[in-house]
């Protein structure tokens, strides 16, 4: 494996690292650019160039070791699921999102939004949602509030996030379509609108329209997939993720000033096996963080990402098995600082032996962290855990 001097100074770089493997202590426009360049072209002389201006990860100062840092860990409140299949109407269900319903000054406790998985019919599709005093339920199915069937929009509407925008005093919902006319991408992000109190009422939503499309055609996967958003709200900014191709495209992240004008600020680089290597039975060869499956949350006064580990599947599929992980991110959300550590909590009675095959957002409530999840596939159940 070839290597060389960096700068005169005997530090030897291997040039077989991907970006993965090395820091990159960059943000914004030059992240995107230093992902580029090593993911797409690993042979070019900027990919090279790049490899020598890097030192390994854990020899960066303030790195921050497994050993050394405090990380969160997942509990399972409950005893059993919050919303089973049997008892809400949808054909399937998807991306459990928790939402505070109080959020508009007029709202009163929670609802818990989810979408069909994959209908193979737009008419079954949809996003619905259920309610309850508290995040722990007990939920009772609203059915379904909103499906874009504006002509021409496409198909499958499905894997709603919801934020309060307090600037516009609007709820924003963001969800994809895919085949919607006049997009570059197959599958694309779209947003509809509802006022104060209106959460919950299916007339009150219009159509904004796509939010992200792909930006550059050449990039593996751009013209594949640009959907399956998960937006937040984060020290005064907008961020998300949204998936970048199919399977192997991977994902980027998206910032904004105000939940409706998007802009891409490069793909992750959230894989590898200097990040992974801590997780059990983790396989370098195919196993990647998840971001259609994890959650973005601050807790004690930092952020961090607490998601699936897996072999490489489409979408919000997994390949079993699937371990949740923590680690703290960067200031601008853009990369982990310290390595993946695994919190998967215990199997329960109901669930099967993948336990959680689907994860939503992080949702505070009374000085707690609970984050939705899904067992039992696709006709399955939602549940809660707890960030302690």
């Amino acid at each position: 494996m070839s290597a060389f001097d960096v700068d005169g100074g005997g530090i030897e770089v291997d040039l077989g690292l991907t970006i993965a493997q090395v820091i990159v202590p960059l943000e914004g426009e030059a992240l995107d650019s230093a992902t580029a360049e090593l993911v797409d072209a690993p042979e070019s002389a900027t990919a090279l160039a790049l490899r020598a201006a890097y030192v390994p990860q854990a020899t960066v100062p303030g790195y921050e070791t497994a050993a050394s840092a405090e990380y969160p860990r997942l509990v399972k409140p409950l005893d059993g699921p919050v919303l089973s299949f049997a008892d809400q109407p949808a054909e399937s269900m998807l991306w459990p999102w928790l939402v505070d319903n109080s959020l508009d000054g007029i709202g009163t406790g929670w609802s818990l939004w989810y979408s069909t998985d994959h209908a193979a019919l737009h008419s079954d599709s949809g996003l619905f949602a259920a309610t309850a005093p508290t995040p722990l339920g007990p939920y009772t199915s609203v059915g379904r509030i909103y499906r874009d069937d504006v002509s021409g929009a496409g198909h499958q509407c499905e894997t709603p996030s919801i934020i309060w925008n307090p600037i516009t005093s609007l709820w924003h919902i963001y969800y994809q379509l895919a085949g919607v006319t006049g997009t570059a991408s197959n599958q694309v992000t779209l947003m509809a609108t509802a006022p104060a109190g209106g959460l919950l009422d299916p007339a009150q939503w219009t159509r904004y329209g796509v939010v992200i499309d792909a930006y550059d055609p050449a990039i593996p996967g751009a013209l594949v997939h640009q959907g399956y958003l998960r937006p937040m709200r984060y020290a005064g900014g907008w961020y998300g993720w949204n998936l970048l191709g199919g399977t192997f495209g991977g994902t980027q992240q998206q910032r904004s000033m105000d939940g409706i004008s998007w802009t891409p600020a490069g793909r992750t680089a959230y894989q590898g096996p200097l990040i992974n290597q801590s997780i059990a039975g983790f396989d370098p060869t195919t196993w990647i963080m998840k971001h259609t499956l994890c959650s973005v949350l601050e807790w004690r006064g930092r952020p961090w990402w607490i998601g699936g580990v897996t072999g490489e599947a489409a979408g919000t599929e997994t390949a079993p098995p699937m371990a949740l992980a923590v680690a703290p991110l960067s200031p601008t959300l853009s990369r982990i600082t310290a390595p993946l550590k695994e919190i998967t909590p215990p199997i329960q009675g109901w669930e099967t032996a993948s336990a959680v095959d689907g994860l939503g957002n992080a949702a505070r409530w009374n000085g707690r962290t609970f984050i939705p999840y899904r067992s039992l596939t696709k006709v399955g159940a939602f549940s809660i855990m707890e960030v302690i």
